[in-house]
């Protein structure tokens, strides 16, 4: 009981770091996009397909990590890799030189769809949850958003 018991917990440890390496590189995936389109000046259409194909293959990997890939699941990728190349574009026009920090802001929106599109496939989903990761999400855009300098962008 206990060698299965420790096996368990050693995947759950497991999990957890996966998922930290997937926000890790969903942040330098976005910043990267972001700081690419910008510095070539390849035009917004690149940055929302560039985000949209990285938010779906990382979702895609997720999803299928947790073993809760199906067809019903695919549909929500694709809803929520469209809502973040959306943000993308909002990104691209109004945000200033700093791309790390537009990295940020998607990254916060990605952690929140990510959140509670997992729970909600796991049917674990609640108001309490829900509300815990927007509040998450609202506490780093207030941060990124009392810091920035809404200023004319180089493009």
């Amino acid at each position: 009981k206990e060698r299965f018991s420790s096996r368990l917990e050693q995947h759950e440890i497991w999990l957890k770091v996966l998922n930290i390496v997937k926000l890790f590189t969903a942040f330098l995936a976005y910043s990267g996009a972001i700081g690419l389109t910008w510095y070539y000046g390849l035009g917004v259409d690149f940055l929302i397909l560039l985000v949209f194909l990285t938010t779906f293959l990382l979702l895609y990997q997720a999803l299928f990590q947790h073993k809760l890939l199906n067809f019903r699941a695919l549909l929500l990728i694709i809803l929520i890799a469209g809502i973040i190349s959306a943000v993308s574009a909002l990104v691209y026009y109004y945000w200033g030189t700093n791309y790390l920090s537009g990295g940020l802001v998607l990254l916060s929106i990605y952690n929140m769809l990510w959140g509670i599109l997992h729970h909600y496939l796991e049917k674990k989903l609640d108001r309490r949850i829900v509300l815990e990761y927007v509040l998450m999400m609202i506490l780093i855009l207030s941060f990124l958003f009392a810091s920035h300098d809404f200023r004319p962008q180089v493009l």
